[in-house]
């Protein structure tokens, strides 16, 4: 008798909805997230290693300071 009334205190209560639709949208963010950088990673990587490159170049071309 006792699990019949709480049941619709259950459906009153909001706290848990809040705290599934903050859960929803940290998964949604999360999955944009992961596809952007899916799609964009490999070309970060690349111009990173491509400034990378070009300061150890610079580098090498300046005068020893000793």
């Amino acid at each position: 008798m006792h699990r019949l009334k709480l049941f619709p205190r259950l459906i009153r209560d909001r706290c848990g909805a809040t705290m599934l639709e903050y859960g929803l949208i940290l998964g949604v963010m999360s999955i944009v997230i992961i596809a952007v950088a899916s799609l964009f990673g490999s070309n970060a990587i690349d111009s990173f290693n491509a400034l990378s490159s070009n300061v150890e170049t610079a580098s090498d071309k300046m005068p020893d300071s000793n």
